[in-house]
């Protein structure tokens, strides 16, 4: 198990991986699967794997970047945290939309460029109607 256990602790020296990602890395330098399984156990057990404490600093900053929860969640899956619920760390995705909506189009823009913008942030289409509209009735002067 050492050898499994030492290539792993060098991987975390470098950066963090989700127990997925290390299994599958450990896999593809052909250790075998009862040592890379004894590996993660060992890791797990003593806090050096941990996959809520990673999903919960990475959705805080994507969080802080302002992207919507269909974009963390894509990047959380390409980390291998796939079933992590967004919405359980940090603001609310309409909150963040709206900040920023003020932060980066703080004129006047056109509704379908807003909605295309926050889109593309991944934004749900929930929070982008909601956005608009809010928008939308600050431009009639409701």
């Amino acid at each position: 198990m050492n050898s499994a256990y030492n290539e792993a602790l060098n991987m975390l020296a470098k950066r963090d991986f989700s127990s997925h990602a290390l299994r599958v890395a450990l896999i593809a330098k052909r250790f075998p699967l009862v040592e890379v399984d004894e590996c993660l156990t060992r890791l797990m057990g003593g806090g050096l794997v941990n996959d809520l404490r990673l999903a919960r600093d990475l959705t805080g900053k994507l969080q802080a970047e302002l992207r919507g929860d269909r974009d963390i969640a894509q990047k959380l899956d390409a980390a291998g945290l796939g079933g992590v619920e967004v919405g359980q760390f940090g603001a609310s995705e309409l909150e963040r939309g709206r900040s920023l909506i003020r932060q980066k189009l703080p004129n006047e823009v056109s509704l379908a460029k807003m909605g295309r913008y926050l889109s593309n942030r991944g934004y749900s289409e929930e929070t982008v109607e909601m956005i608009c509209g809010e928008r939308a009735e600050v431009y009639s002067g409701e």
